[in-house]
């Protein structure tokens, strides 16, 4: 029984590691294209210019829709960060050794949110990147809503009625003990 309990606590250390170094780059992510966002019109000339260089049939009318992938892409790293941060806080519940509660039920539930804003951006993104790839012929615009997303999502908002019939059957049950 003890070897199960330390390769437990061994497997949440390593997810929490994990989420930590997931949000530590996401963050950084976040920053830099925060940073992008104004710098694109600040240094409007030379960002038209070097785009110019490799592709000739941009011009400032398009500088709209750079800025649309930024905010998309930035969006998207929001949401990523928020998803880990929640995933975290669960695995955090865990190592306390009580993960079933009502909290944690609402924190699925909101991955579910999430992971469905996550969609719902990319899928807004990748119609912006279609607008562009006349310009960009390189530009990868395919969305894909493949079954794994759909499954994800089902599955976070079913494990979060899960969690919350199972912490309501816990708690009517130490009431009548």
């Amino acid at each position: 029984m003890t070897d199960v309990v330390k390769r437990v606590d061994w497997l949440l250390g390593a997810t929490i590691g994990l989420c930590w170094t997931v949000l530590v780059f996401l963050g950084i992510a976040l920053g830099a294209l925060i940073l992008a966002m104004p710098s694109l019109f600040l240094f409007q000339d030379k960002v038209i210019g070097e785009i110019v260089k490799k592709h000739p049939g941009f011009t400032t009318a398009e500088m709209p829709w750079l800025l649309a992938i930024l905010v998309g892409a930035a969006l998207i790293v929001g949401l990523v960060f928020l998803f880990i941060k929640t995933l975290l806080d669960i695995v955090k519940s865990v190592g306390t050794g009580d993960p079933l509660t009502t909290e944690n039920a609402a924190r699925l539930e909101k991955m579910g949110w999430l992971a469905i804003g996550i969609e719902g951006v990319g899928l807004l993104a990748a119609m912006v990147a279609w607008r562009l790839s006349r310009i960009f012929p390189e530009t990868d615009w395919d969305f894909d809503l493949d079954l794994s997303s759909v499954i994800l999502v089902l599955l976070l908002f079913i494990l979060a009625r899960v969690f919350r019939n199972g912490a309501a059957m816990r708690a009517e049950l130490e009431g009548t003990v």
